[in-house]
Parts: C-alpha cells; sequence; structure tokens
C-alpha cells in the first residue's frame, strides 16, 4: 500500500511526483514531459517515449474525483491509443480501497474494465474475422472490429505493464446477450490477453467536475 506523503524527484526537472500506486509504475511529469519506469525511489529508468500534446475535449481529466458503486475514486492516469479504425481514451482510475480500473471512451461511449487481464488460448483466434464468434466464461462473443494499435501516449501514472507502446492488434467484441464487451490484445502469438468490461453511463460515476458544471 502505497503512503500519502510518499514522493519521488523527477530525474529529469527534479519536481516533486506524489506517488499514487505500487511500484512497479509509469509515470510522465506535467513539468517537462518526460516519461519514466519506477521499480523503486532508487531505480528509475527513462523509457524514452515521445511525448505529443494530447489536447483535446474530454469531461474527464486527471485529479478528477468520482465515485462508482459505493466506492469513492480518483483518475490517475491516462492512455490514449491510436488504432486503425478509432481511437481509445482510458482513464486509470484508484479506488479509496486501493483497487484499480479503466474507464475507457471510445466514440462517445463509455466502459469500466477490470484490472486483470488474463491469458487467452492463441488457437481460438485464429482466422478470426468480423462477426466471428468467440467464447469466453461460457458466454459466446461476436468480433464487432479488429484494429492495430498505432501509436501510445500517456499522462499521470499508470502500472507498469499498462504501457504498451508498440504495435499489436486488438480485436473488439460484444456479448450475443449484449451486456458485456471484451477485447482480446494479440502482441505475439505467444503473447495474447483478454479483459471484460460493461457499458457505464457518465452519470453512475458521480464526477465532482461534472455535478458542479467545471467543464461548461
Amino acid at each position: 500500500m502505497v503512503s500519502v506523503t510518499s514522493k519521488i524527484d523527477c530525474p529529469s526537472c527534479k519536481s516533486i511526483i506524489y506517488q499514487k500506486i505500487d511500484f512497479p509504475f509509469a509515470f510522465r511529469c506535467s513539468k517537462c514531459n518526460n516519461s519514466f519506469e519506477v521499480f523503486s525511489s532508487e531505480k528509475i529508468n527513462d523509457l524514452g517515449i515521445k511525448y505529443n500534446s494530447l489536447n483535446f475535449f474530454s469531461l474527464l481529466k486527471i485529479g478528477d474525483l468520482g465515485r462508482y458503486q459505493n466506492k469513492s475514486f480518483e483518475i490517475i492516469g491516462y492512455v490514449r491509443s491510436v488504432n486503425s479504425y478509432y481511437i481509445s481514451n482510458e482513464w486509470m482510475i484508484l479506488f479509496s480501497d486501493e483497487t484499480k480500473k479503466w474507464l475507457v471512451e471510445v466514440q462517445g461511449s463509455y466502459y469500466i474494465f477490470d484490472n486483470d487481464n488474463k491469458k487467452f488460448i492463441t488457437e481460438n483466434v485464429k482466422f478470426k474475422k468480423a462477426e466471428s464468434k468467440i467464447k469466453f466464461n461460457d458466454k459466446n462473443f461476436v468480433i464487432n472490429c479488429i484494429s492495430k494499435q498505432i501509436e501510445f501516449l500517456f499522462e499521470g501514472q499508470i502500472e507498469l505493464n499498462s504501457v504498451n507502446p508498440t504495435q499489436f492488434f486488438i480485436f473488439d467484441m460484444l456479448s450475443e446477450l449484449g451486456d458485456e464487451i471484451a477485447t482480446i490484445t494479440i502482441f505475439d502469438k505467444e503473447n495474447v490477453e483478454i479483459n471484460l468490461g460493461k457499458k457505464v453511463n457518465i452519470n453512475e460515476l458521480n464526477l465532482e467536475n461534472i455535478n458542479n458544471n467545471n467543464w461548461l
């Protein structure tokens, strides 16, 4: 568990970074825009991920507070995954009980994903295409879109295993019942993962900045 007073110095500009999550993690300094991977307060390495301005309109920003399913949370990190068919905006949210989830926005819709990618059998995705069916957890999912990440950007703090700047394939799927979505990421033939999420209304998140109309 991270102490509320835990802090490290940015190796580049010496700005104080207040640590939100346990080691190892990654952060981008808001002052100098350099990004680093952190294994301990003494072991910090430059990630070398090029910085591009992420200016775009969003109701959400790092530092926003909210409440979901009776638990308060803070948005601590942001990822922008530019894919061949769409752009995925993803916020890491840290709950008061130290659990973490991803809030993902795609084309105006919001989804909550658990922070626990599961290994997936490579053979189950071979020769699959849009509208093909894939079974997982005794549910049938239909592939809506197959795309490829071509650019990765991030801000704030995220877990180190969420830093994926390489190109990889993505299968976006919807359950036949329409109650669950799934994303399969194919990094290589030996490394395939699946993550499950569900659609949420932005109002379910009880975000203070929206409730206070600070975004108007």
